[in-house]
């Protein structure tokens, strides 16, 4: 159904977590599809088409032993960067990855200061292409050192939609259009099966292929109004609300599995030319079972 097609994960723009407390460790973060641009600034530098901030916490008062370094590295998908860093990503060396990689942002953790920030400005000018962000130690030692971190990605000649990967770029247009085809949809189906004169008799509304039918636009009229308004916040903040988002997915589970219902019961005739349902609450029980398995994988997934 399509509500099943527009039940789609927001590609992240804000990605938060705690490094690993080991010597050495080398940790991916997460990906952002960032734009590109043609122009340039006084005829050398490409415009900047996005900007990576990212914010450092130290959560502990005790120094860092001397020695070593914390980077913060960005591969392109380019062959040369990441397609190549990720085939031998655990084997190969700091200096490796640090070859391989677009940019690199070295991160003072020995400072007085218990937090810092770093502005980083990306230039794309042949095609978009997917960012990868990465920190890698090399000979620090952080084990009584947690270090909390926040990347933020933001594709900035995009405007209101900047905090929008550009694989999602044009997503909250979708659910405000998709939003109000299913409530008119839903509309006409209990207009039809309901207040029209013609339905009442027989009853239209007592089928249940109307009553699954109206259940299915109910629900992708729900799964879709959720789901804007999670982009609704996911364009302030670049996390949006976990908890609609997963409201928005049980509601696209109900839409999908009246579809299905509506699918094998038409193909064997019930209700149409036999009124009887071999095994009827096995079935829909089985029924129940998968979208509650499925509803569980997609908590799974955001946890």
């Amino acid at each position: 159904s399509v509500a099943a097609w527009l039940v789609v994960g927001a590609s992240a723009t804000s990605f938060e977590g705690l490094l690993p407390q080991t010597s050495d460790f080398a940790e991916y973060v997460g990906k952002f599809c960032y734009d590109y641009s043609n122009q340039t600034w006084s005829g050398l530098n490409p415009e900047v088409v996005g900007n990576v901030k990212l914010d450092i916490t130290r959560e502990s008062s005790q120094p860092v032993p001397r020695g070593g370094k914390l980077y913060f590295l960005i591969f392109d998908d380019e062959k040369g960067h990441w397609k190549h860093a990720r085939r031998h990503w655990q084997s190969s060396t700091c200096e490796e990855k640090k070859a391989e990689s677009s940019l690199v942002t070295e991160v003072e953790v020995e400072e007085a200061r218990q937090t810092s920030s770093y502005l980083i400005h990306i230039r794309e000018r042949i095609r978009p292409r997917f960012w990868y962000f990465t920190f890698v130690a090399c000979g620090i030692d952080l084990k009584d050192t947690p270090i909390r971190y926040s990347v933020h990605a933001t594709n900035d000649i995009w405007g209101w939609q900047s905090e929008f990967s550009l694989d999602h770029i044009g997503l909250f247009k979708v659910y405000v259009i998709f939003t109000i085809a299913f409530c008119l949809a839903a509309l006409a189906t209990a207009w039809a099966s309901r207040w029209r004169a013609a339905a009442q008799d027989p009853p239209l509304r007592e089928h249940p292929y109307i009553q699954l039918l109206t259940l299915a636009y109910i629900a992708s009229a729900a799964c879709c109004g959720l789901f804007l308004l999670h982009y609704a916040l996911f364009m302030h903040n670049g996390f949006g609300s976990l908890r609609i988002r997963f409201l928005a997915v049980v509601a696209g589970i109900v839409a999908n599995c009246s579809i299905y219902l509506i699918a094998i019961l038409s193909s064997c005739g019930w209700a149409i030319s036999s009124a009887v349902l071999p095994n009827r609450r096995c079935f829909l029980g089985l029924v129940t079972v998968v979208g509650f398995l499925t509803a569980v994988c997609e908590l799974r997934a955001e946890t």
